[in-house]
């Protein structure tokens, strides 16, 4: 299991009447918390978000390596159609012809 460390800064804010909690590593990675303990579990929760995000932001990047923007924005058409016609009731095979182009895909919906 691959375990990220941060550094954690933590300061008293006057003006902000609290502590602030910020991560170098991760720009814009912040939180604030009343008391030292509330600002270190809240910017837990940030860094958790912040891979999160991350980690998302590199799947869709992935995806997009794999797949030109036209192939993705034919599955999604192909995608959208069928749920419509899923929606209908329609059981039976049918096909999918992308704006009147050569591209005919049969569809089941067994």
């Amino acid at each position: 299991m691959h375990t990220h460390t941060n550094s954690i800064v933590i300061f008293y804010s006057e003006e902000d009447e609290g502590y602030i909690t910020v991560v170098p590593e991760l720009p814009g990675c912040s939180a604030f918390g009343e008391t030292e303990e509330e600002a270190l579990r809240e910017i837990k929760v940030a860094i958790d978000l912040r891979l999160e995000v991350e980690r998302v932001e590199k799947e869709k990047e992935v995806v997009t390596e794999w797949f030109s923007e036209d192939h993705l924005r034919l599955l999604t058409d192909i995608a959208e159609w069928r749920m419509a016609r899923l929606a209908k009731g329609s059981k039976e095979e049918d096909e999918f012809v992308y704006d009147k182009q050569e591209v005919v895909i049969p569809l089941s919906f067994s």
